[in-house]
């Protein structure tokens, strides 16, 4: 895998991450594009998340809960962010572990949940 560039890199515009990610020649599928083809609510303008849209969401978690109940809310986890690594080998992007408060580098391949967002 290789990395897709600066515009990928932000660790706060997952929307500018998301659309970097899926406009890659020969891209099939992603969380990126799982986030981007997302239809809920009538909206169609979700993404996926960058670090720090994540960690804001780790942030208000349980308020964020409280109001979508437990079905719908956040699950304790590890989330894919669309923010790439340039710290590591290409291939590599960050991901926030809910149970620790943590962002780790991870390879693409491996697998996360995915939790789509928009702004309003």
């Amino acid at each position: 895998m290789s990395i897709i560039g600066i515009t990928a890199q932000s660790s706060r515009n997952g929307q500018a991450n998301t659309t970097a990610i899926i406009s890659q020649a020969g891209h099939i599928s992603s969380a990126a594009s799982i986030c981007d083809s997302y239809v809920s609510g009538g909206y169609t303008d979700w993404y996926l998340p960058a670090t720090w849209e994540l960690i804001s969401i780790n942030n208000a978690v349980l308020i964020i809960n409280e109001v979508l109940g437990d079905v719908n809310g956040i699950k304790i986890d590890r989330y894919w962010s669309s923010t790439e690594s340039t710290s590591y080998v290409p291939g590599y992007v960050w991901d926030l572990d809910f149970n620790n408060d943590a962002v780790y580098v991870y390879v693409k391949s491996d697998q996360r949940k995915v939790r789509a967002v928009r702004r309003f």
